[in-house]
């Protein structure tokens, strides 16, 4: 393994060649960054693999392409489900139910933890709105409106951050945290990671667009709900998966997924309208890997992370409960990448439209303060890896 040490965070936007970047899954030409860069470093390692050529021009002027990028506690293999009687009711006593592991499964735990959740019969209550039960380790996030992308004059604000009113009328669930190592290795059998020595409750990381999807799929026949996608090839080789024909657009399936661009950056502002969802700005003074900064009590970056990942749910939680949305790893989205995003319909928007990159959202531990705003949007090859890239589910209600 090469040492992540080596090579500057970068300038601006686009997302250029990380030093801990994998194999690719498809034949691309990544751009190399900068030199007059500053920050925590890090060593490229990049793999590249299909027919497919992304030219600078292709990119955002001032995105830094094949970085690394940024979810939520795996569902544990035993799950106790206690029902509440109704009144006066003779009931039978409480059932509990457990889910064995895979033959496979995580070998650095020693021993499977139980989560216990305490559900209604039929539904949560979520104030105005009755939802049936969670996912455990997933949290509600209600349908509405919010102002997508940055202010003019935002400190560190991009040029593809157009503010713009966006609408959703289908409320979703989301992970918490990250997918971790150990959640990744217990569905597919094997962890790309980069860094394994973090632990097996670290984000896992070296992740492909595709291979992202085809843990969604796994991930929802564990949890038996139908597939979104159709996915062919295993392995390291490399695996290649398409939304299945029977869905106009990801939100449409039942089973588990990518949030859309629109719904990860709703999901992470969490009614929030500043720079970061704690509340807090971004000024001039804090764009890189500058401390102290109020973004290390949320994100794990340049400034803090020590050039490694960290245990996801480490730092605080948004409003609505989410960790590390921003910072530790990049997370993909479904979304192709287009600078104009506010071209797009302005209820439940997502880019279905073929186009040479894939959104990422959310910043790393790699990168500077200001691209764990909100608002801050990058983009990758589908087919990259990296050491800094991961992601997080969610499935529509």
């Amino acid at each position: 393994m090469a040492s992540p040490i080596g090579e500057s965070p970068p300038h601006g936007g686009d997302f250029h060649t990380d030093p801990l970047q994998d194999d690719v899954v498809e034949d691309e030409t990544d751009v190399v960054e900068d030199d007059d860069q500053e920050g925590a470093t890090v060593e490229d390692v990049i793999e590249v693999v299909a027919d497919e050529t992304v030219t600078e021009a292709e990119r955002e002027p001032e995105m830094e392409e094949g970085r690394p990028e940024e979810i939520v506690e795996v569902v544990t293999d035993e799950t106790a489900v206690e029902a509440e009687p109704e009144p006066e009711v003779e009931v039978e006593p409480e059932t509990e139910l457990e889910v064995e592991r895979e033959p496979d499964s995580l070998d650095v735990v020693e021993e499977e933890e139980r989560v216990e959740i305490v559900v209604e019969p039929d539904a949560v209550d979520m104030g105005e709105e009755e939802v049936p039960s969670l996912t455990p380790g997933f949290v509600f996030i209600p349908a509405g409106s919010f102002s997508m992308g940055s202010p003019i004059g935002e400190p560190g604000q991009s040029t593809n951050e157009a503010q713009h009113t966006v609408t959703l009328t289908v409320s979703f669930e989301m992970m918490a945290r990250e997918v971790t190592q150990g959640d990744f290795l217990a569905r597919v059998g094997r962890n790309p990671s980069y860094f394994p020595s973090c632990g097996a409750t670290c984000p896992v990381e070296q992740v492909s667009w595709h291979e992202a999807l085809d843990y969604a799929n796994l991930f929802s026949a564990y949890m038996g709900k139908a597939q979104c996608f159709d996915c062919t090839g295993s392995g390291t080789a490399g695996v290649t998966c398409s939304l299945k024909t029977a869905y106009a657009r990801p939100q449409d399936c039942p089973g588990y997924r990518l949030p859309t661009e629109a719904e990860w950056e709703y999901a992470a502002r969490a009614t929030t309208t500043s720079a970061y969802h704690d509340g807090g700005a971004s000024d001039s003074g804090h764009l890189h890997c500058e401390t102290p900064f109020h973004l290390t009590d949320i994100a794990w970056y340049c400034g803090n992370a020590s050039s490694t990942t960290h245990a996801v749910g480490g730092k605080t939680a948004n409003p609505w409960g989410l960790f590390d949305m921003s910072g530790n790893v990049w997370e993909w989205v479904w979304d192709w990448h287009r600078a104009d995003y506010e071209a797009l319909s302005a209820t439940d928007p997502v880019n279905m439209t073929a186009g040479s990159n894939r959104v990422v959202r959310g910043g790393s531990w790699y990168y500077y303060a200001h691209y764990c705003r909100s608002a801050y949007r990058s983009n990758n090859s589908p087919g990259i890896r990296s050491g800094a890239l991961g992601l997080r589910l969610a499935r529509s209600w």
